[in-house]
């Protein structure tokens, strides 16, 4: 028989969250060092960029990519997205005012250090880190970090 327009949209979404599935396990595998040569890299990657936040960023990729094709269109779900994605950006930069305090390192060696350690608040820690704490000084950018932080604990 003929195949119907919401056959193949509904076909098409099946394989996309398959490849996101297949993709997010193999990071999560990865990160526990199971993942063959290319796993490693992609781990070394992860853990460069987002420092421990790379053992959730798998789960999260997952989780966030269901949420984003179950609620599509709807600006509510979007802006949760968005707020969870900023929120694990800003506990990456947690990371790395606890390690680095007032003397942070460029966002270039937080890489090097996160990707080689797999600890720490990655690039984008440093990142972060590099910019707030010379403009706002540590107490500053911790209490930047709470106020972004303080949407997500209301609830506990």
């Amino acid at each position: 028989g003929k195949d119907t327009k919401q056959e193949k949209v509904d076909f098409k979404r099946e394989v996309i969250l398959l490849g996101i599935v297949a993709v997010s396990l193999l990071l999560f595998i990865s990160n526990f060092g199971v993942g063959g040569k290319i796993g490693g890299a992609l781990s070394s990657f992860l853990f460069g960029m987002f420092g421990l936040v790379a053992y959730a960023f798998p789960i999260l990729l997952m989780l966030g990519s269901f949420f984003a094709i179950s609620n599509k269109g709807n600006m509510v779900a979007i802006i949760k997205l968005v707020s969870v994605v900023v929120f694990s950006i800003f506990l990456c930069m947690f990371l790395c005012l606890i390690l680095y305090g007032e003397k942070p390192l460029g966002p270039i060696e937080t890489y090097k250090i996160s990707s080689s350690a797999k600890n720490g608040g990655g690039f984008m820690g440093g990142l972060l880190t590099y910019i707030f704490v010379p403009a706002f000084g540590l107490i500053g950018s911790y209490i930047i970090n709470f106020i972004i932080f303080k949407p997500f604990f209301q609830y506990f």
